[in-house]
């Protein structure tokens, strides 16, 4: 690498997660699975991302151990270390049965998303997924024009950030999605002073997303109007990461989503937007609520490539009548972290990569080639249809179903 991070004294969960591909490689190797089956790919920047993520969250998972630790007297009881190690190994076996639980399309439940042992997994083995698609859903947001209207202004010496922006996390857990959005801002657009909160209804996420600097209160996403008051004032933008099928895709979260986007700034707050990361290639479901008049009255920016098939795992919901900026833009820099979310299995669908997706995998590196598509654009493909998610399986010899995402 041209400017390599230092990576020791990381938690060993993160041990072979991030390396150089090769010395004096531009490009970088990270796993976002638990077992480092599945190799994705990244250029420097990608690498110094995510090299400053596993520092972020090394304390934090020490952080999750303590109270475990804490929780089972290891210094006072002679089965107290034993206890603990039962703890973590049950939180390994919570985590370990979501991808079967997920051909139901359920989630942990709220018992479960409190369990010391899991959060300690969920810490470790969601930040880099977590991330690396918050970040792609950055550069697809700011490539459909979603920030137009934002000051790109670089600071001059010894200026500080001054501008205030709220980001507010829905149902974000710890948040590492904030950690995206903070740095991307320091990258993009530094002028902004961000509040970032990250709002889940699960209180005992509060030491690990406060351990990554973020602040954090205890919210349902089911109440709209309390949203402000969790949040600590009116909220900019959001980010719903991978919450929006299971707990939002329904009238009461897109009435009160919507509301907020039609509201104007100076009436106590409105959203400019809010992003979508998700599982479900299809959530015509909630796109529909979100789209009809009468509920949500939003519009609906798809921003992922629609060849192979429609894709709406990374969406904006924007203000009714909102439309692309038609100024001219700068030519598009390629994704840092190319096929993010996995793009692979498009191409057995008989669609390509637009945008510059790409990713190695079995030796072979896959670079995006053809289609004139742009990124946050408004055209829908209709090659291969619009396949269920869930039933895309793929070839053996090729990466699994939601690979990534437990």
């Amino acid at each position: 690498m041209s400017t390599p991070e230092d990576l020791s004294n990381l938690d060993p969960a993160f041990d072979g997660v991030l390396r150089p591909v090769a010395a004096g490689a531009t490009s970088c190797e990270y796993f976002q699975d638990r077992n480092k089956r599945w190799p994705f790919h990244c250029d420097d920047e990608g690498y110094r991302l995510l090299a400053r993520l596993l520092r972020a969250a090394t304390p934090v998972v020490g952080a999750v151990q303590a109270k475990i630790d804490a929780a089972c007297d290891v210094e006072g009881r002679p089965d107290g270390r034993a206890a603990a190690d039962a703890v973590v190994a049950e939180g390994q076996r919570i985590y370990a049965r979501k991808p079967n639980m997920g051909e139901h399309d359920v989630t942990w439940s709220q018992l479960e998303y409190g369990h010391l042992g899991l959060q300690k997994e969920y810490i470790r083995y969601k930040s880099v997924q977590r991330l690396t698609e918050a970040w792609a859903c950055l550069q697809r947001a700011k490539r459909a024009g979603l920030f137009f209207e934002l000051d790109e202004t670089p600071l001059m010496e010894n200026e500080s950030p001054s501008v205030p922006l709220r980001w507010a996390s829905l149902g974000g857990g710890p948040g590492f999605e904030l950690l995206a959005v903070k740095w991307f801002f320091e990258k993009h657009f530094p002028r902004y002073a961000l509040d970032l909160v990250s709002l889940d209804l699960e209180a005992s996420w509060r030491e690990a997303a406060e351990g990554l600097g973020l602040r954090f209160s205890t919210w349902d996403v089911r109440d709209g109007d309390g949203l402000e008051r969790a949040a600590g004032g009116p909220v900019d933008y959001a980010i719903a990461s991978y919450v929006l099928k299971m707990y939002m895709a329904n009238e009461p979260c897109a009435r009160w989503l919507g509301e907020k986007l039609n509201r104007s700034p100076g009436t106590g707050g409105g959203l400019r937007a809010a992003l979508v990361v998700s599982r479900d290639e299809n959530l015509e479901a909630a796109s529909r609520l979100m789209r009809d008049a009468s509920i949500g009255n939003a519009t609906v920016v798809p921003l992922m490539d629609p060849e192979g098939g429609r894709d709406d795992r990374q969406l904006a919901f924007a203000p009714g009548g909102w439309t692309r900026p038609t100024a001219p833009a700068a030519e598009a820099a390629p994704l840092t972290f190319p096929n993010v979310p996995y793009e692979e299995h498009k191409r057995r669908r008989g669609g390509g990569h637009g945008g510059g997706h790409g990713n190695h995998q079995g030796g072979r590196h896959h670079q995006g080639g053809g289609g004139g598509f742009r990124e946050g654009g408004f055209r829908r493909g209709n090659g291969g249809g619009w396949l269920d998610h869930r039933r895309d399986r793929g070839d053996r010899g090729d990466r699994p179903r939601d690979t990534g995402r437990w």
